[in-house]
């Protein structure tokens, strides 16, 4: 499975609310929010389809979505939505998707995709689906700001996580040590720890000059 298209959710459920709006000169707050909350609903049942985990339509849902032209396989970060608006136009009202950094998008021009934002890089292939696999069994080890984890005691919880981190990773290519360590620090301030728990454990593979690196597969 590559990319993972939630758009058609959104223009399934967007008729009425643009007719609705249609009739106002400036557009009720609560339809805003109410369609937020409805897509928010259908996310977490499309994620619940996929994956068979439960998601917190309330809280988890814009984890998940990012907005993205139809070819891009990977996402800035700052692409992650942040809410759906509905805007007056020429044309009339329409559906416009706010992100993260507060740009503004038409549906007519871009896509809502599921992707797992937890990772440094977002992606829209099939490696975003095993990502989105690998986080839902350690998510409790995300806090609540930005993307640090906390490392865990339970040999069963380190081997999720750093699976998890080895999914991050692209399996075609070497990586240097510094690369690493950037990667590696996105999510915890001791990468050195993480980098040596992946080696030792077989989820990275490093070259006996120390050189190189590049993803295990286990």
């Amino acid at each position: 499975m590559e990319r993972i298209n939630l758009s058609h959710i959104l223009n399934t459920i967007k008729g009425p609310y643009l007719e609705i709006v249609s009739k106002y000169e400036k557009i009720p707050k609560y339809l805003i929010d109410n369609l937020n909350s409805f897509f928010s609903i259908c996310v977490a049942a499309e994620i619940e389809r996929l994956l068979g985990e439960e998601c917190d339509p309330i809280i988890d849902w814009q984890k998940f979505v990012v907005i993205s032209d139809e070819k891009s396989l990977k996402v800035d970060r700052s692409m992650i939505l942040k809410s759906i608006s509905i805007i007056f136009t020429k044309k009339g009202p329409g559906i416009h998707f706010i992100s993260d950094s507060e740009k503004n998008f038409s549906d007519q021009d871009y896509s809502l995709f599921l992707a797992c934002t937890h990772s440094k890089d977002i992606y829209l292939n099939s490696q975003n689906l095993e990502l989105l696999k690998a986080y839902f069994p350690i998510k409790k080890l995300f806090l609540g700001f930005e993307n640090r984890i906390v490392w865990p005691r339970q040999i069963k919880l380190k081997n999720l996580l750093l699976k998890f981190l080895s999914i991050g990773l692209s399996g075609d290519r070497h990586y240097s040590e510094k690369e690493i360590n950037d990667y590696l620090s996105f999510f915890h301030k001791d990468f050195a720890l993480l980098r040596r728990y992946m080696i030792e454990l077989k989820y990275l593979y490093r070259l006996p000059d120390g050189s190189k690196y590049s993803r295990h597969y286990v």
